[in-house]
């Protein structure tokens, strides 16, 4: 491999380390992480799993990581060292770590860009809701999200299904003794720009339909007192994700939401309950990537 190599100027060193291994997507992090620790442009290892032997190349530029199957696996005989050097030459040529062409030996055109890979998400989270009801009572909420971002909007806007709900409140009033509920749907226009490696920032506009229902009695009759309305429903959301992992980000959602129809619930003369046109929620996800 030395002789194969030479020619590039490329100075190759030999580590005694535990293997990467043959999975993804460890294998590519651990294979960065031996390319970091010896301040090494290309990590090479070989695999063995059940189905064969291969070869793997870490590009540290690129951070990516590509394999080849080997017909056999070491020791290897002078013959196939030179089959498994020219199979890692062209691995690197390929990639944007690859060095000038020795002179005389036809050039490789140029890979084209990488482009993003389309990607799902789903997001489970908890929060609170605010000034959703007059008077004002903070809700519990839990969340549940599903987004994709096509490859061909560079990652960078997406879509998002995302459902909120809540235990609701209990309504207490001379004239009325109820509980309040309230469940939402919409889909949301996302957009998010990498601010750091692990950091990104983003917004979200969407509309929906909220579910609003309404149980109890009347005082003090005792008579039932009962509704349910679906409504129109508008939000906007500033977004900030943390990845943990290369598939896991916690997501801290923060937005208002604005009811196009809000329903004020009477009782005679009176207000039983007045649902406010607007109203601030917070939502802290686990966010799930499935691409």
């Amino acid at each position: 491999m030395h002789d194969a190599l030479d020619p590039w100027g490329i100075a190759l060193e030999r580590v005694e380390a535990t293997s990467p291994g043959a999975s993804m997507p460890g294998s590519a992090e651990r294979g960065r992480a031996l390319a970091e620790a010896h301040a090494a442009e290309v990590a090479i290892w070989i695999s063995e799993a059940p189905d064969g032997f291969a070869v793997w190349v870490y590009d540290a530029r690129g951070d990516r990581v590509v394999a080849r199957a080997l017909p056999q696996g070491p020791p290897f005989d002078a013959l196939a060292a030179a089959e498994i050097a020219l199979v890692v030459k062209t691995l690197v040529r390929q990639g944007p770590v690859a060095p000038p062409p020795v002179p005389g030996e036809p050039a490789l055109p140029s890979p084209p860009p990488a482009r993003p890979r389309a990607e799902w998400a789903l997001a489970l989270g908890g929060g609170a809701r605010f000034l959703a009801t007059a008077p004002d009572r903070a809700e519990a909420r839990l969340g549940l999200a599903v987004s994709f971002f096509p490859s061909s909007w560079s990652g960078r806007l997406g879509f998002a299904l995302e459902v909120n709900a809540g235990p609701g409140l209990d309504v207490a009033t001379a004239s009325l003794a109820a509980h309040w509920t309230e469940a939402s749907a919409r889909l949301a226009l996302r957009a998010r720009l990498p601010v750091l490696g692990w950091l990104e920032l983003g917004v979200a506009a969407g509309a929906g339909a909220q579910l609003l229902a309404l149980d109890g009695q009347l005082l003090p009759s005792g008579a039932p007192a009962g509704d349910v309305r679906l409504a129109p429903i508008v939000t906007g959301d500033l977004l900030a994700g943390a990845r943990l992992t290369e598939t896991l980000r916690l997501v801290l959602q923060v937005g208002v939401g604005a009811s196009l129809h809000p329903p004020t619930y009477r009782v005679g003369e009176r207000t039983g309950l007045a649902v406010e046109p607007a109203h601030l929620r917070t939502l802290l996800s686990l966010e799930i990537g499935l691409r």
